[in-house]
């Protein structure tokens, strides 16, 4: 049963949202909503169960592949109360179309206001860097600097990356565009080509590997799959042969892409749908959230995983995995991602 305590102890919201709730939700028969999303399951199902015995609110999810988010969720085919997304940029697309609801309320304890985003209408459940891995028989972290290394002509034949055309490069260079200009990304983009040991290939895990064999000396590769690398018995080698480099430190930062949750204009179980996105960004789900995805939990009061406290060792001003990142409004992202989509095609033919 659903009670005050539980409720206030572990998920963390404000005394009022939980009365709210208990109120409008005494009584009442057994509560299902649909979550759809584009996260792999073994990061979510967790989540759920755990939601699930809290509150007795059992979730029906649908999985997605990556890029079909925003059409199956927009043909509402999917009858979704919630979307989460690995990329908080098809939730702006989303609100620009009118198809997520205000936010019932934005207090969330420990959660900044500037991740509450879209006028109140989603907001960041977590947030990874799109970082550097480094063979570390080969590179001296302290003798890198930042993304410019993967254009440097030092690094001719010596780079890898995953094909340019999939949604976190193309994240990447409108975050470059919305930061540094289209001339300076598109300069960035065409020598990272010049620099492809191979041609691209794989997920980010698969540039971490050759760079372990000595394919390439340095990759793109978001921050948590290197913790999935260590955790994974078949690919502990690929981490023990390599490193995250966090680059940009002593200037704006490493790029962050952010996880969100938003609740469907559509849904007509609002009040259940707020609880499980509170519960997201309360302290149970968010230490679910650090220790299964191995990213960066957006409430200051949950601490990292112990496998990203290793993220960016012997990396000078890097410590128990914390770095400085760069929070490109998200809005501007998005407003660049239809030229950033053409210029990594172009970069991929």
């Amino acid at each position: 049963m659903l009670t005050l305590k539980k409720v206030a102890t572990l998920l963390g919201l404000t005394l009022v949202a939980v009365i709210s709730y208990l109120i409008i939700n005494s009584g009442s028969d057994q509560k299902s909503i649909t979550v759809i999303s584009d996260r792999s399951d073994f990061h979510l199902e967790p989540i759920f169960d755990s939601f699930y015995e809290l509150t007795g609110i059992e979730i029906n999810p649908v999985f997605v592949d990556q890029g079909t988010l925003p059409v199956r969720f927009s043909s509402n085919a999917d009858r979704a109360d919630v979307v989460v997304t690995t990329d908080i940029s098809y939730l702006a697309q989303a609100n620009n179309e009118g198809l997520i609801a205000d936010l019932q309320h934005s207090d969330y304890k420990g959660v900044p206001d500037s991740f509450v985003m879209g006028g109140g209408r989603y907001v960041a459940t977590s947030y990874r860097g799109r970082a550097i891995v480094y063979n570390t028989s080969v590179i001296d972290p302290n003798s890198l600097s930042g993304y410019e290394d993967l254009a440097s002509e030092e690094f001719r034949g010596r780079v890898c990356i995953r094909p340019f055309t999939h949604v976190y490069n193309i994240t990447l260079a409108s975050e470059m565009i919305a930061d540094k200009g289209l001339e300076w990304t598109k300069n960035w983009v065409d020598s990272v080509k010049n620099n492809l040991a191979v041609e691209p290939n794989g997920n980010d895990r698969n540039q971490a590997k050759l760079v372990s064999e000595g394919v390439c000396d340095i990759a793109l590769m978001n921050t948590y799959y290197y913790g999935l690398l260590q955790t994974n018995n078949d690919q502990r080698g690929i981490a023990a042969n390599t490193q995250i480099f966090f680059p940009n430190q002593s200037s704006d930062g490493t790029y962050a892409i952010f996880s969100g949750a938003a609740i469907a204009e559509r849904s007509d179980q609002k009040d259940d749908a707020q609880l499980f996105i509170d519960y997201l960004l309360g302290l149970v789900g968010q230490k679910f959230i650090s220790d299964t995805t191995f990213e960066y939990p957006v409430n200051s009061n949950v601490d990292i995983s112990v496998i990203a406290k290793s993220f960016g060792e012997g990396q000078n001003g890097i410590e128990e995995g914390r770095a400085i990142f760069n929070f490109v409004d998200v809005e501007e992202i998005m407003s660049h991602r239809d030229e950033a989509a053409e210029m990594m095609a172009v970069a991929g033919s």
